[in-house]
């Protein structure tokens, strides 16, 4: 009785912390009004996490909020079409919900407050667009498997079939194989059309040295470097930024700020490459963990065959002594 009435507690505690965030997002849909903004600044970078990497591209924006003493501002993140489209001191159009407008739920007015309520969205997202977008840029891979494994198993689960335990297995093995898979840093695409040449500036530059999850798993034995390089390709006013991944230590002294060459698609110039670069890291990281494991294998066996002499010398003894 006293769990149940902890577990209730807990749910109630939970839907009391989210409701607010939660409806005031989907409010500024339904009641938000209509104002302008002016583009205040762009950023573009790379996010690094462990031995994957994904690309951010984000927006900030500068509006008057009606009946407000001061202007504020809106970081929005955006798809790369949209990032190129929008220029600084642009005119945007963003969603806006007013005070009378917020939400009854408790603590949604302190947290307005406190400027931690949502309150604008840009006029062309929707209360799901972030969530969407996580899963446009595969930031949710193991998110995606583990519903997917859930799904099959209480497929199987309903229709009575046999052997579930072994399904269970089976599932939990692969979606464990398919985010390592996920997660084996990969060379990126190379141009193969329209290729020109430029120069561009590192934005940021990091070390590989673990496979998979850093300090937990295969050591690289070909670290690698996920570089973002800035550049401002050939017929445009703004810069992108492409990212590379290279062997470590291919190009001496690389750090951020430092100048390279680059290669890029004509028509989408965030396929690059950084000329000069070696990139055989795949090859070798492949190699190492085949030699790894292999080791691994050779060492169960060792120890599984020794535990059989072993017992198979334990039997013989014990056998002489009941004779």
């Amino acid at each position: 009785m006293i769990r149940n009435a902890i577990i209730l507690l807990f749910c109630l505690g939970t839907v009391l912390l989210v409701a607010p965030f939660a409806i005031s997002s989907l409010w500024i849909d339904e009641r938000g009004i209509a104002i302008p903004g002016h583009v205040f600044s762009k950023d573009e970078w790379v996010v690094v996490r462990d031995s994957s990497w994904t690309r951010s591209l984000e927006v900030t924006v500068e509006y008057d909020p009606p009946h407000e003493a001061t202007v504020a501002f809106l970081k929005a993140k955006v798809s790369p079409d949209r990032f190129d489209q929008l220029k600084k001191g642009d005119l945007v159009s963003l969603r806006y919900l007013r005070r009378e407008d917020v939400p009854h739920v408790p603590g949604a007015n302190v947290l307005r407050e406190m400027h931690m309520l949502p309150t604008a969205r840009l006029a062309d997202q929707r209360s799901w667009s972030g969530l969407q977008a996580a899963f446009d840029a595969g930031t949710t891979f193991t998110a995606e498997l583990v519903a997917a494994g859930v799904l099959f198993l209480l497929f199987w689960r309903v229709v009575r079939l046999p052997f579930f335990g072994w399904a269970v297995a089976a599932c939990i093995l692969a979606v464990m194989a398919a985010v390592l898979i996920h997660s084996f840093p990969v060379l990126v695409p190379s141009p193969q059309k329209d290729i020109r040449r430029g120069s561009g500036t590192v934005k940021s530059v990091d070390l590989v040295e673990h496979l998979f999850y850093d300090q937990e798993t295969f050591e690289a034995a070909q670290p690698i470097q996920i570089v973002g390089v800035q550049f401002v390709p050939e017929g445009r006013a703004g810069p992108v930024l492409a990212v590379d991944l290279i062997d470590a230590n291919s190009i001496a002294g690389l750090r951020e700020h430092s100048a390279v060459e680059v290669e890029y698609d004509g028509s989408n110039p965030r396929t690059a490459r950084i000329r000069g670069a070696s990139r055989d890291f795949v090859r070798i990281n492949l190699r190492g963990i085949a030699v790894e494991l292999g080791i691994l294998l050779a060492l169960v066996t060792a120890l599984v065959l020794g535990a059989l002499w072993m017992g198979k010398g334990d039997r013989q003894i014990w056998s002489r002594k009941s004779m």
